[in-house]
């Protein structure tokens, strides 16, 4: 398992905040050599997140830049939306074995408008305390620096899920 380590969050702003990060993975520029990407199709893509609290913690997104997950997307849009996080959650449930998968749209105007949903693993035996909101606070729980070959790994063990 890797270790825990704090996150920059003045890195994680510069990064953030320069392009969209989700748009540039899409299109294949820098960014997508930084992520591993755990399955794509025409409309969407998901991949593992870089800065996870916990194993797993994967971003599912629409391929499209669209800012607003209920104004910008027409039901059927929101309704494929659904059933691809679905499909990836899923996999990774099936592959991990957690207590719980959480389902999460956030994002800022000023770092990440791409819309995008976070699919979290929480691990069995979670203590309360270190549950919903606090699962994903990277302030309450140091984000895991996994290596490229771990997150490889991982990544093969949900794809090989994937239904």
């Amino acid at each position: 398992m890797p270790n825990r380590i704090k996150l920059d969050i003045d890195k994680y702003k510069k990064i953030a905040g320069k392009e969209c990060f989700i748009c540039n993975i899409v299109n294949g520029g820098d960014k997508r050599d930084e992520h591993v990407i755990i399955d794509e199709n025409e409309h969407f893509i998901a991949f593992l997140n870089n800065y996870p609290t916990e194993a797993g913690h994967s971003l599912v997104c629409p391929k499209k830049h669209i800012r607003h997950i209920f104004k910008d997307l027409d039901d059927s849009q929101y309704i494929e939306f659904l059933k691809y996080a679905k499909k990836i959650g899923s996999a990774i449930q099936d592959a991990l074995s957690p207590d719980r998968m959480y389902l999460v749209s956030v994002g800022s105007n000023e770092l990440n408008d791409h819309v995008h949903f976070h699919l979290f693993p929480l691990p069995v035996n979670t203590p309360f305390d270190e549950q919903q909101f606090a699962a994903l606070d990277h302030n309450k729980k140091p984000i895991l620096n996994f290596s490229r070959e771990e997150k490889e790994e991982l990544a093969d063990k949900i794809r090989n899920k994937i239904n």
